[in-house]
């Protein structure tokens, strides 16, 4: 199957056993324009290090990902597939160890990726402190308020890679209700350390130096999870009546985003375990743009607290290290499992009765994108409540079909937009295309642009047909990436518009629109945002 549009077809990965898992994680970051920014911003500063004679970090995992995202962003007009190994062979030698053969969880192996190439870039940052920014990369900070006395917790920070969102045991939520939800939270039979002590000073009989003491406690503006000196403590834990119900507070912890990331990994997590695990067929919706709320007053308290505390280390953070333990041995466990036996590498791919739908159509570039679109009303600045309102825009859902223990996985991605040049004719994208790697499916470009110009639609066709049989490599007609930015006589190729996503089962690759992903509700897993403001 030839196909004469640019963005018809893209580059799949082979699935010989257990491979999906994988596979829908690496195409998923191969649709984010800001991953393959920050990748490039790396490379030009380990360069530039390099250069100086600096001794440089291990950079394995961003030097594999770079290469296999490269290929999988390549234009390319006939099917082509890759294997994913390459890339999960890195990931082994990283850690020493063997990834199992067993079925695993994408959630995890994102997890792994994502804590893997941080720890790199935080080891990078060791040695030169101005390396740029980590894109997925955000802080949550949480909080609690005992409902009885009124008074809050000191705010913990803790750094986000993924948003994990519980889904709950509905029939139907949309992900802005989720995302309210995990904001805040009820928790009963807290020990509030002020409530406790409260609780003693009107009940004691008579007054003591330790009580005193207490009562100073409490105009000191305690917070209700302060710790109290040995002394203090242990009379409060020994006073009679202290552990009974009656002492104990409703907290209501409250929880946000403080620094959002560039890029948002949103994790539906449908695990239901009670007499065994279940999958939650509750039907998630959501939209192609997510607003976050963001307190301003919240993220300059974390950019005045001393970093370092909350950078990463050289020990594992915990949530690497259950996936370390679940990616690479022989332990089940995971969320969702890959079904060796479904759908296992999309044989059946119609190459002579799929409908190529090649004839060119064309729409004028009037709106240059959904972000400049939005530009004028949907980045909200710092409202009067110290919110800000950050926009995010879908760019791929992983979904998962099947039960808890066996089940397949599939990726929606979305397209590079092509624009044709009125002058020259030639296809070209924005998305930033990744530096310092070989396009393998450039190759004899020069010659298939000329021969695109001198073939009329037909012969076109069977001249490029004819000369792809017992090729090796693709070619491709002119397509400039990184081109020069678009001016009103271009045209974007109007299938881009009418059928933005790609639906990659492995290695089978179908073209469908908005709606096709917004419906697959009941099957979303994981959805991946990028900022556009």
């Amino acid at each position: 199957m030839f196909s004469k549009r640019p963005d018809k077809l893209t580059t799949g990965l082979i699935n010989m056993t257990t491979d999906c898992f994988a596979n829908v994680c690496l195409q998923a970051l191969a649709s984010l324009p800001g991953l393959n920014e920050y990748l490039n911003a790396m490379t030009e500063f380990r360069n530039s290090l390099v250069e100086q004679g600096a001794k440089l970090p291990s950079f394995e995992l961003h030097q594999a990902l770079i290469h296999l995202l490269s290929k999988l962003q390549e234009t390319v007009y006939r099917p082509r597939v890759l294997s994913v190994w390459e890339f999960l062979h890195v990931i082994e030698k990283i850690y020493n160890s063997k990834i199992s053969v067993s079925q695993h969880d994408a959630h995890e192996l994102l997890q792994l990726i994502l804590e893997t190439l941080e720890r790199e870039h935080v080891q990078l940052r060791k040695t030169a402190p101005n390396v740029p920014e980590f894109p997925f990369k955000g802080e949550v900070s949480s909080q609690l308020r005992c409902m009885r006395c009124g008074k809050k917790s000191s705010t913990n920070y803790n750094p986000m890679m993924i948003l994990s969102l519980p889904v709950p045991q509905e029939s139907s939520i949309d992900l802005e209700s989720m995302l309210r939800g995990s904001e805040s939270d009820i928790i009963d039979d807290y020990s509030c350390t002020r409530c406790k002590i409260n609780y003693i000073l009107s009940t004691a009989k008579q007054n003591s130096p330790i009580l005193n003491k207490l009562k100073k406690k409490l105009n000191d503006e305690l917070l209700i999870n302060d710790d109290l000196e040995p002394e203090l403590d242990e009379f409060v834990q020994n006073y009679e009546g202290i552990k009974s119900a009656n002492v104990k507070s409703t907290v209501h912890k409250e929880t946000s985003i403080i620094l959002p990331p560039k890029l948002l990994a949103v994790h539906l997590s449908r695990s239901i375990y009670d007499t065994q695990a279940r999958r939650n067929q509750c039907n998630v919706e959501f939209k192609e743009i997510l607003k976050l709320n963001v307190d301003t007053a919240e993220m300059e308290k974390f950019k005045n607290e001393d970093q370092d505390q909350y950078d990463a280390t050289d020990e594992e953070p915990s949530q690497l290290t259950r996936a370390i333990s679940s990616i690479l041995e022989e332990k089940p466990g995971a969320e969702f499992l890959e079904d060796s036996g479904v759908h296992s590498d999309g044989e059946d791919e119609n190459p002579d009765n799929q409908d190529d739908d090649d004839d060119e159509e064309l729409e004028d570039d009037d709106d240059d994108d959904l972000a400049a679109k939005m530009e004028d009303h949907n980045i909200s600045p710092d409202a009067d409540d110290g919110i800000k309102t950050i926009t995010y825009k879908l760019n791929a859902v992983v979904r998962h079909q099947g039960s808890h223990s066996l089940g397949h996985y599939e990726c929606y991605r979305r397209k590079p937009v092509f624009y044709k040049n009125a002058v020259t004719g030639e296809y070209y994208q924005k998305f930033p295309k990744l530096e310092g790697v070989e396009n393998e499916a450039k190759e004899n470009e020069d010659t298939a642009a000329t021969d695109m110009k001198r073939q009329s639609s037909m012969s076109r066709l069977r001249s490029r047909v004819s000369s792809l049989v017992g090729a090796t490599r693709p070619r491709s007609p002119s397509v400039f990436e990184n081109a020069q930015p678009v001016i009103a006589r271009d045209k974007k190729l109007a299938s881009s518009v009418k059928n933005p996503f790609w639906r990659i089962n492995d290695s089978k690759i179908t073209e469908c629109s908005l709606s096709d992903v917004m419906d697959d509700s009941r099957a979303v897993y994981m959805l991946f945002y990028e900022r556009i403001d």
